[in-house]
């Protein structure tokens, strides 16, 4: 069944046109920290089996995959369950392309964002402060990465960099650490370019904030009870048919979202028993993941946002 096609391209090509395949994008220079995906379907793909051919290749290529965790569960199979339209323009930021696996793109959430902060107050909405998040992820953050991602958005505001001060403050709320950075480049001349703080500071700061806080923003395997990896893909498609399927009686057609479920991702995980089998128990534990997919994807939010 043909899955229609998908180009791909930077984000700092966001609205020009054309893009490459996965597996050559991969290969360009261009990747960066999130991803532009543009394309569309053939007519006719009406109902939910034919739209989300490319959603249930990412599910195939994922249960083959014994590394894939949430950080690239999660972005592959939203982006995937976005592209069955007519036509579409997505932007995901936060999101790198790691590797292809049958025609499919791999995506790996990045736990560490950062972008410029403009105040109001700012003469000429000047950049006033570079805002750092780091989130809770399987992998655990060094601050090497803080250092990286603070510095990309230097080089891509053009603010230089290696000034006589500055000013951080972080702090910890739930399962995110943020820090602030602000120049305070007191010995600037009037008039000349002001500087902030290298990267490789930011980064002496960061490890002190991450050898407090780190423990806490890695997430542990075994606190998702049945959230392995397959359940996690399962529950993930399950969640996007679900709204997609005719209901009946006005309530979930869970027979049919089982049905779609054994036909185009099972065949990915031999391994399993058909949602559609009859085991109560089964069954259960699927809609109780369902249900845990939705609480967890605050965490990886925001997801692929459509950009015309």
């Amino acid at each position: 069944m043909n899955r229609g096609f998908v180009l791909y391209r930077s984000p700092l090509q966001l609205h020009e046109a054309g893009g490459s395949c996965a597996q050559c994008y991969l290969a360009s220079d261009e990747r960066g920290s999130g991803i532009v995906a543009a394309g569309g379907i053939g007519k006719g793909f009406e109902n939910p089996e034919q739209r989300h051919v490319g959603l249930f290749g990412a599910a195939r290529a994922l249960l083959q995959d014994p590394t894939a965790d949430e950080d690239e569960i999660f972005p592959t199979l939203k982006l995937a369950s976005m592209t069955g339209r007519r036509r579409f323009r997505l932007l995901y930021r936060g999101v790198e392309m790691v590797r292809v696996v049958d025609e499919v793109p791999i995506l790996r959430r990045n736990p560490v964002q950062a972008h410029e902060y403009s105040s109001i107050r700012s003469a000429g909405e000047a950049v006033t402060a570079v805002i750092i998040t780091v989130t809770a992820s399987r992998r655990a953050v060094g601050a090497d990465d803080v250092a990286r991602a603070y510095e990309q958005v230097l080089r891509e505001e053009g603010m230089a960099w290696g000034g006589s001060g500055g000013r951080v403050t972080y702090f910890l709320a739930g399962d995110m650490l943020q820090l602030e950075v602000q120049e305070f480049d007191e010995f600037a001349a009037i008039g000349a370019e002001r500087r902030w703080p290298e990267p490789a500071t930011i980064g002496k700061f960061a490890r002190a904030a991450l050898d407090e806080f780190g423990e806490s923003l890695i997430l542990r395997k075994g606190g998702g009870g049945d959230m392995g990896s397959d359940n996690l893909i399962f529950a993930m498609v399950a969640r996007v048919l679900a709204d997609e399927v005719p209901r009946k009686g006005g309530k979930i057609n869970r027979k049919e979202v089982h049905r779609l479920l054994d036909m185009h991702v099972l065949p990915g995980a031999s391994w399993r028993r058909p949602p559609s089998d009859g085991d109560p128990n089964g069954e259960r534990r699927l809609w109780d993941n369902v249900k845990k997919v939705g609480r967890m994807e605050e965490l990886y939010e925001p997801g692929p946002m459509s950009v015309f």
